[in-house]
């Protein structure tokens, strides 16, 4: 264990599992194993609290059934026959009201030949539920532990009261391996990161940004919801990352809760048939919901009662203001909004027109007012990491 000071916080690394997946030559097998680095327990004293991560040998060391990559369905249909480790981590506080900020973040040996693009990730509570959907290695973002540069967080978590929780980590090769016949390793360590942080909520200091700018960055809709206008100059305080996403805040509605849209498209629609409003909520509420982590605590349910929206004409025309063209809120691409029962399109200037050839897809998803910053400052420099 290493102990570090700095002026703001103190800072601490458990090195505890090596996790490794080595992938035979030729494919004849692949399989999982682990060795434990010292102790499987360790307790970590902050300023006015104490945390301790446990952690125990999977209870599966197992060959994989299949030679061949898997996909993301099987593998989460069939977790019975992929290995694992568990591991637990708990917190005591001196008084509530303690902040206790914690990122799991992963360090990958320096004698992988398996690229991180072909290595994914799922987190689990105790009770299978999903903490962290199916993720690409090196989708994952870097920990904001200084001293490990190419650290990666698989989860953050902030709690301010006693709490334990129990995790749960399996691995897999990804779909879109080649296989051939060169011998392949893949091996991390599981790390533990904890500081003493802000517990500020993201609506709070969102609203002081807003009250401190001199350009006036906001309009209030007819419900009472403050939507976000202005240049890229003027709303600069409004990045969050969540789920390996940028996302920008576009409104506060009146129950406290964020409006976020994507930064950028996360996809291309083409064709008159695939951009239909139907089609569309499908996949946002199926196969890029599922890559949402923890999104029965972190979102609520929008107007229409589903967690992941397009931004609706009636938004853009409130957000974008009187500039369309200067707006925030556009990009250089195309991409598409909901219009009643159907869809349009904004295009590289911020009008609003018939559905184009080819047309990004952001979504929009509403963050609950309860959400707090783990580290950031809303720039896109350095965007707020919510606790998740």
């Amino acid at each position: 264990m290493e102990n570090i000071k700095t002026n703001k916080r103190r800072d601490f690394i458990i090195l505890s599992i090596a996790f490794m997946l080595i992938l035979m030559m030729g494919s004849a097998y692949a399989f999982f194993t682990y060795s434990k680095i010292g102790s499987n327990s360790y307790a970590i004293n902050l300023r006015n609290a104490s945390l301790i991560i446990n952690y125990t040998q999977g209870t599966r060391v197992m060959n994989l059934n299949s030679a061949y990559p898997l996909s993301d369905g099987y593998a989460t249909s069939n977790l019975d026959k992929l290995s694992y480790i568990d591991f637990a981590v708990s917190g005591k506080p001196v008084s509530d009201g303690t902040n206790m900020n914690y990122e799991i973040y992963l360090t990958e040996n320096e004698n992988n030949t398996l690229n991180t693009d072909y290595v994914k990730l799922y987190l689990t509570d105790e009770e299978g539920n999903v903490i962290v959907e199916p993720t690409l290695y090196s989708a994952l973002n870097a920990t904001s532990y200084e001293k490990s540069p190419n650290g990666k967080v698989l989860y953050s978590g902030l709690e301010t009261s006693e709490f334990s929780k129990n995790y749960r980590l399996y691995m897999w090769i990804d779909s879109n391996y080649s296989q051939n016949d060169v011998s392949q390793t893949f091996g991390f360590k599981v790390n533990l990161y904890a500081y003493s942080g802000t517990t500020d909520l993201v609506y709070e200091n969102l609203n002081s940004d807003i009250n401190d700018s001199t350009c006036k960055p906001t309009k209030v809709g007819e419900d009472g919801t403050i939507y976000l206008t202005g240049t890229n100059s003027c709303v600069d305080f409004n990045y969050v990352n969540y789920s390996n996403n940028l996302w920008r805040v576009v409104a506060i509605n009146p129950d406290k809760s964020l409006k976020l849209v994507t930064e950028e498209p996360v996809t291309t629609y083409s064709g008159e048939t695939s951009t239909t409003k139907e089609n569309v909520y499908d996949y946002l509420n199926t196969e890029f919901s599922n890559t949402l982590n923890n999104r029965q605590r972190m979102l609520t349910a929008t107007n229409t009662n589903e967690e992941v929206t397009l931004l609706t004409t009636k938004e853009y025309n409130e957000i974008k203001g009187e500039e369309a063209t200067e707006s925030y809120i556009n990009t250089d691409n195309d991409w598409l909004l909901a219009s009643d029962n159907s869809t349009a399109t904004v295009n590289s200037t911020g009008e609003v027109i018939d559905n184009s050839e080819n047309v990004g897809i952001r979504p929009s998803i509403n963050l609950k007012s309860e959400s707090r910053i783990v580290s950031g400052d809303g720039t896109k420099a350095n965007p707020y990491q919510i606790a998740s």
